[in-house]
């Protein structure tokens, strides 16, 4: 069973990665063709929201007292879960699979 700081590691981790692989697919579809440009574009942007989103639940995790931390801890896994759900399909508009951890 993983301590609550590795639990953290793991989520920054992932986090990091996931906001690598949304800046990688925000350059192919600034090369993306016009008419695949749009979907892309309203993609893009709800998963800024969702990254916003998991940052600001990130932020509540760090300074929460330790009594709302499981709390808030299935809240950033509810908003992962989310983010990389939205992560995969907009992979799959570049034929790709992201690289995210579970």
């Amino acid at each position: 069973m993983m301590n609550e700081q590795e639990v953290k590691e793991d989520l920054h981790t992932m986090i990091d990665q996931a906001f690598a692989k949304m800046d990688e697919m925000k350059t192919q579809a600034a090369q993306a063709m016009s008419d695949v440009r749009h979907r892309i574009k309203d993609d893009l942007q709800s998963l800024e929201v969702k990254k916003q989103e998991l940052e600001s639940r990130m932020a509540d995790l760090r300074s929460a007292a330790a009594d709302k931390r499981d709390e808030l801890s299935e809240a950033v896994e509810e908003s992962a879960q989310s983010f990389r759900e939205s992560l995969e399909r907009m992979a799959s508009v570049f034929g790709k699979e992201p690289t995210v951890r579970k």
